[in-house]
């Protein structure tokens, strides 16, 4: 997320009005909405990022693979760990990548 949607949000809740916001921001008033909407998709990514990620746990841990389970995460583990201090370093874990919107 950009700040400066962060910030065009904050004066928009402030003064609960989107013109009054777009002249506090000095921006047009469409690029508030678009401020707001991006900020919009960006949380419902988050939210369902979050819920995937909590659905699959908690299927997973009534699961029988759990020994199993905690195996792959002890060897996770120590391979991130090995990343960390520079052991390994596979270059498509180590590529970054910016989304422009």
């Amino acid at each position: 997320m950009e700040t400066e949607w962060l910030r065009t949000f904050i004066v928009a809740a402030k003064t609960e009005n989107f013109r009054e916001a777009a002249e506090k921001c000095f921006v047009m008033q469409s690029i508030v909405t678009k401020h707001i909407q991006h900020l919009r998709i960006g949380m419902l990514h988050t939210i369902f990022f979050l819920l995937g990620f909590s659905i699959i746990f908690i299927f997973l841990g009534y699961s029988s693979y759990q020994d199993l389970l905690r195996q792959v995460g002890a060897i996770l583990i120590v391979i991130f760990g090995l990343m960390i201090i520079a052991v390994i370093s596979p270059k498509f874990l180590m590529n970054a990548r910016k989304n422009t919107v």
